[in-house]
């Protein structure tokens, strides 16, 4: 952990590792929400690992909108 990061909030934790166990279930609008919350509301995360999910969500998010095109 960095110097300057303040200890991790448990609470931030549960939302973050909630937003990771259930990002691929989720909806177009519901997986941006969870990009906005994890971009700008868990700032005890490292942000490594806010980065790495955002890239994850942001490559579902880009592969559902190719599954509903190809109905």
């Amino acid at each position: 952990m960095d110097r300057n990061q303040s200890p991790e909030d448990p609470a931030e934790r549960g939302l973050f590792d909630t937003i990771k166990s259930t990002y691929a279930l989720a909806l177009e609008p519901e997986q941006q929400a969870m990009i906005k919350e994890l971009r700008h509301r868990l700032p005890t995360i490292p942000a490594e690992e806010r980065m790495a999910l955002i890239d994850s969500i942001e490559n579902a998010v880009g592969q559902n909108l190719e599954e509903e095109l190809d109905y």
